[in-house]
């Protein structure tokens, strides 16, 4: 600064005064482009692809249903929960970059293992409860 100028773009002694202007005063100040040719910056709110694709709703049902039957509903969110992690997996395979095919894939697990265990509790039930009763 020993020749009376401002590294920003200022005149003399000030930010955003004199001939030089600042942003948005038509100089080469914070916020402009600097290099001629370069691109402009992406709008905000905008990125360089676009928004992410939403996750499909079906893969979101699948693991709240998944985890219902884990923990309270057995088969009754269980065969809905398998169901709808296959509609999933289904869409997953024609559309593969959406994002959710985890949450499909673990909602399809934890059904599945629900029904087992639902199947397994009545069998024990009826091996050990419902043949005392026959005696």
């Amino acid at each position: 600064m020993t020749d009376g100028h401002s590294p920003y773009g200022s005149g003399p002694g000030g930010y955003g005064h004199g001939a030089g202007g600042g942003a948005g005063h038509g100089g080469a100040g914070y916020g402009s482009h600097g290099h001629p040719g370069a691109p402009p910056p992406p709008p905000h709110g905008q990125g360089f692809g676009g928004p992410p694709p939403a996750t499909p709703g079906v893969s979101v049902v699948s693991l709240v249903l998944g985890i219902l039957s884990l923990c309270m509903c057995g088969c009754l969110a269980g065969i809905p929960a398998i169901i709808s992690g296959h509609m999933a997996l289904s869409r997953y395979r024609d559309q593969p970059y959406l994002p959710g095919r985890g949450m499909a894939m673990v909602g399809l697990v934890l059904g599945y293992i629900s029904c087992v265990l639902t199947i397994v509790g009545i069998i024990v039930y009826l091996i050990f409860f419902a043949g005392s009763m026959m005696l």
